[in-house]
């Protein structure tokens, strides 16, 4: 096994935990455990520990190690606002080119209703990165996708608080998609800008009562 690929291990194994598991928050990742629990040496592992704290899902700690640190209101504030602001462009762009992805979204938005109560939330966050990925893809910059992807990891987090303790909470976002979906629908830009920054208002209430 190569570093490379031992690295990748690690990063796949512990971004998966991160981005599924809020009990890590407030926590020191343990490296000898990661590096036995992947099969790996410390060595990969810290390399993707560097990894994940360039995405800002770990701290590292001078003799310490890496820290998993919680998201401050303002970190979330910032995230859902850079999210609006690139969300409602794509809504305005995908409107005016004729290119919104009505059914990529609506088949996101299936899935999501379609889920059991227990479900892990983790499928219910996955079918919601599709649904806004799709408008933001298909506002056509390139620039702009990436610059959302950059904070990917943050919605997932956020979304991640906002439903797990509230499980009425899922029922209220699927119902603020499909207002979305609505708004596209009717061709209105300005309605369609609206309701995705009233969803992301709410995500930010929903968060914060987490």
């Amino acid at each position: 096994m190569t570093r490379a690929s031992g690295r990748d291990r690690a990063y796949e194994h512990l971004r998966g935990r991160l981005l599924s598991d809020p009990s890590l928050v407030g926590t020191f990742i343990n490296e000898a455990e990661l590096a036995e629990t992947v099969g790996v040496s410390r060595t990969p592992v810290r390399e993707a520990l560097l990894l994940l704290s360039a995405e800002g899902l770990v701290q590292l700690v001078p003799n310490r190690g890496a820290f998993v640190p919680p998201l401050s209101p303002d970190q979330v504030h910032q995230v859902l606002q850079a999210r609006a602001v690139i969300e409602s462009w794509a809504a305005g762009e995908a409107l005016r080119n004729l290119k919104v992805p009505l059914a990529s979204m609506q088949a996101s938005l299936d899935r999501q209703a379609a889920l059991p109560e227990d479900a892990d939330p983790s499928e219910f966050i996955a079918a919601d990165r599709d649904f806004h990925e799709a408008l933001v893809i298909a506002g056509g910059n390139e620039v702009m996708t990436k610059m959302y992807e950059t904070v990917r990891s943050r919605h997932v987090v956020i979304g991640l608080a906002a439903i797990l303790r509230d499980r009425e909470s899922r029922l209220d976002v699927v119902a603020e998609h499909q207002g979305i979906i609505d708004a596209l629908a009717s061709g209105d830009e300005e309605r369609s800008k609206q309701a995705i920054r009233s969803h992301l208002l709410r995500t930010a209430t929903r968060h914060a009562r987490a």
